[in-house]
C-alpha cells in the first residue's frame, strides 16, 4: 500500500493520505522515477504515476516486479521471470535476460548489478549493451549474496551471515562484521551523514527467508 506523506514546518505520522488509485496490488515492492514520473513494482506488474503518485497506470502486468533502476533513458526492471528495459520512457519493453528470478538491480559506477534469489550475480555495462556473469567477482562464488550499498566509493555486500566492503569495484574484499555476532544477518546498509552509516541487521539464518 502506497501512502503520501505531507511535508511541513508541523508534519507528524497522522498526515498522510492513501495513494493507490489504480493499483490492481497493494504489495509494494520497488519504487523508482524517470523525471515527473514515478514509478512502482507490486505483485501484479508495474505502474507509473505523473501526478505525484494520485493516480496510477500500468506498463506492463502478470509478473512480481522486485526493483527498478533508471540509467539515462533506459528503465530497467528485475522480475520473478527476469529482467526487463524501455529505452523510450515505458511505452516498449524488451527482456534482456529471461529464466531467472532478480531480485535487486544496484547501479556501482557505470556498472548495474543484478543478484538473484540464488547464488547468480549479473553485471551489466551500457557500451556492451549485455549482461555478464560477475558471480566470480564477489568475495565468496557460489554463496547467496545480497548488495547491501554501493556508491563510487565502495561496494557492500553480505554473503550468508558476513559483511564485506570492496574500494576497488570488486577486485579486493575486506570484511567488516567483527564483533557484531556469529549468528547476525545483514539486511540493510545506510549513509546518513559524512562517516556515519546505519546497518540494520536480523536473527534468520537466510535473508530471502
Amino acid at each position: 500500500e502506497i501512502s503520501l506523506g505531507l511535508v511541513g514546518s508541523e508534519m507528524c505520522i497522522r498526515d498522510r493520505i492513501a495513494a493507490n488509485r489504480g493499483l490492481s496490488d497493494s504489495t509494494i515492492r520497488a519504487f523508482g522515477s524517470m523525471g515527473k514520473m514515478l514509478l512502482v513494482g507490486t505483485n501484479d506488474g508495474l505502474y507509473f504515476s505523473v501526478d505525484n503518485g494520485h493516480e496510477w497506470r500500468k506498463l506492463s502486468s502478470r509478473m512480481q516486479v522486485n526493483a527498478i533502476n533508471v540509467i539515462g533513458e533506459s528503465i530497467f526492471v528485475a522480475t520473478h521471470r527476469g529482467i526487463m528495459v524501455s529505452k523510450d520512457g515505458g511505452e516498449q519493453w524488451e527482456w534482456m535476460k529471461e529464466g531467472i528470478a532478480v531480485q535487486q538491480l544496484i547501479a556501482s559506477g557505470n556498472l548495474l548489478y543484478a543478484t538473484t534469489f540464488g547464488k547468480t550475480i549479473l553485471k551489466y555495462q551500457e557500451e556492451q549493451n549485455t549482461w555478464q556473469d560477475a558471480t566470480a567477482e564477489f568475495p565468496a562464488e557460489g554463496l547467496y549474496t545480497r548488495i547491501l550499498y554501493s556508491s563510487q566509493e565502495a561496494l557492500f555486500v553480505t554473503q550468508d551471515q558476513g559483511l564485506m566492503v570492496s574500494k576497488d569495484q570488486g577486485k579486493n574484499w575486506v570484511a567488516l562484521d567483527k564483533g557484531l555476532g556469529d549468528t547476525t544477518v545483514f539486511r540493510d546498509l545506510k549513509s546518513v551523514g559524512p562517516n556515519l552509516m546505519l546497518l540494520g541487521t536480523g536473527t534468520k539464518k537466510h535473508i530471502n527467508e
